[in-house]
């Protein structure tokens, strides 16, 4: 019986002093290459006052690359403390062409974060956003 082995690509992102960021801003990650997707780049933009709706976070994962090629690809975005996830989105088989992207307007909401200092100390250890992308 042959096993079918999917490859995935998980890209760990974390935004130093997150708590201190109060702009309307995009902040772009480093560019990354998926080695799984056709040595792809990507990059992910994150909006700490949101898109649309500057009570969530916002983020989108844009294609870089030039190849008009379309290609389905599962996303999964996730915060995490390092161990542990604590909260995903997920998009399965989002189709990605030349410079597209895919935004979760509303990924997060800004004031579980700033809920309590309990609470904030999960979410941003050290006053850092630790996000990760599993494509």
């Amino acid at each position: 019986m042959e096993e079918n082995k999917v490859d995935e690509f998980i890209f760990t992102w974390v935004i130093e002093n997150f708590i201190f960021c109060s702009q309307r801003d995009v902040l772009p990650s480093p560019i990354f290459i998926a080695n799984n997707i056709e040595e792809t780049k990507w990059v992910v933009l994150l909006y700490p006052r949101g898109w649309t709706d500057t009570n969530y976070i916002a983020v989108c994962l844009k294609n870089m690359d030039d190849d008009p090629i379309e290609r389905g690809i599962n996303i999964e975005f996730q915060l995490t403390d390092g161990s542990e996830t604590l909260t995903t989105s997920k998009v399965d088989n989002h189709l990605f062409n030349k410079k597209s992207a895919c935004t979760f307007p509303n990924y997060f909401p800004r004031n579980a974060i700033s809920r309590s200092d309990k609470v904030r100390d999960v979410f941003l250890p050290g006053g850092n956003l630790r996000l990760r992308v599993r494509l």
